[in-house]
């Protein structure tokens, strides 16, 4: 009683301090509180004080926000819970006003304002890991690019709300990838399905990317970016650690854009988002050259194919090639004809280096995609805007 009597005190202090809603001071719960926020400390009390006035929550409600998660507690009110109760509110309001004609306030039903605090209190008790997350830097930025993609009249509700708070940025792009193709189709039924997905355009010019993981040696690693620089991909993907040795890459490193996952299964979930078709190099049974010429007629065959946004390539190991993992999530593979081999005496080598592989293969599709060659300034070519940066 004695400390309940204390933080009824504290908060009346804040109360005449703060500009607070005193008629929401006044209903605050104070002495039936659950035995899970009993003992919490003054600041705690505060947040606690503070959601149940800006949303005028009950106690059921009140406590189904705090119990669900805990961390809320922690949380500073004015640089990340107002913002993000501000931004679910707007986003829950232009879904009311875009959805329901009975929102005006006519004698006989709820006005917007009601309707948006009801589904918000309702959003938050199910869901109140949704108010951990930051506006500026994730909420604001993932809403504008769903609108840029889906268009401006996307219904934005509940479910959408969470899709946008907690999906991870793989998943969340491949979400919004699948939701922009089943858009593309319902207004292009003759579209055929799978890789018809993506337009179908001769001049356009398909980007390349290359996924990084499970290599040993730092030279190696920084001549693939030195190569991919070069060559003009798009993106380096890089599963796993984020830190690992660069040497020899001369500065592309500050060049190329790199985007990391953890795993090869994300990897994969994001470069499909993109529409890209991921090729192993790996000289294995069934895969195809990456460059066919026929002397008769003087064609070059290449094994890519322009209904996809991209490819993406992604090298094994230095000793072990391609693990398994790795494989997985390839769609096909392709390897560099050799025109000498090692041999049982020891001689020769049976496999290109991996840095020097990724630079055949990437000139290869360089080629094909046709990219636009750099302009010369003497003897070395100069740095340009030409395909993919």
């Amino acid at each position: 009683m004695l400390m309940m009597a204390f933080i009824y005190a504290f908060l009346l202090l804040l109360s005449l301090l703060m500009p607070l809603n005193n008629s929401a001071f006044t209903s605050f719960p104070i002495n039936n509180l659950p035995d899970q926020l009993d003992h919490l400390k003054p600041d705690q009390i505060l947040k606690l004080h503070w959601i149940h006035s800006r949303l005028s929550l009950d106690i059921d409600q009140l406590t189904a926000i705090f119990i669900g998660h805990p961390s809320i507690l922690n949380y500073d009110i004015e640089k990340r819970l107002d913002p993000a109760i501000t931004f679910y509110e707007d986003a829950l309001r232009v879904c009311v006003e875009d959805t329901d004609d009975n929102t005006k306030d006519d004698g006989n039903c709820n006005t917007t304002d009601d309707i948006v605090r009801d589904k918000l209190i309702l959003l938050l008790c199910k869901s109140p890991q949704l108010l951990e997350y930051n506006v500026k830097k994730r909420l604001t930025p993932r809403l504008e690019r769903v609108r840029a993609t889906l268009g401006q009249q996307i219904i934005i509700d509940e479910e959408t709300l969470k899709i946008i708070a907690t999906k991870t940025d793989s998943r969340f792009d491949e979400w919004l990838y699948n939701s922009s193709s089943r858009s593309s189709r319902r207004g292009n039924s003759a579209r055929r399905n799978d890789i018809s997905e993506h337009q179908e355009d001769e001049n356009r010019q398909p980007h390349s990317y290359i996924v990084l993981s499970n290599l040993q040696s730092g030279s190696n690693i920084g001549n693939i970016l030195r190569s991919a620089s070069i060559f003009g991909c798009k993106e380096l993907i890089v599963v796993g650690q984020k830190r690992y040795r660069l040497t020899g890459d001369h500065g592309s490193r500050f060049d190329l854009k790199r985007h990391h996952v953890y795993s090869h299964e994300e990897a994969k979930i994001y470069l499909k988002s993109k529409g890209v078709r991921i090729y192993g190099v790996e000289i294995i049974e069934g895969a195809q050259p990456i460059l066919q010429y026929d002397q008769e007629t003087g064609i070059s065959k290449f094994p890519f194919n322009r209904q996809y946004e991209g490819a993406a390539f992604l090298m094994g190991n230095e000793g072990e090639g391609l693990s398994q993992k790795q494989m997985e999530i390839c769609d096909e593979f392709i390897f560099i004809p050799q025109t000498r081999g090692g041999s049982v005496d020891g001689g020769g080598s049976s496999s290109l280096n991996v840095a020097c592989a990724a630079t055949v293969i990437l000139q290869a599709y360089c080629l094909w995609a046709g990219y636009p060659i750099a302009q010369r300034d003497g003897e070395k070519f100069v740095a340009s805007n030409a395909v993919n940066y």
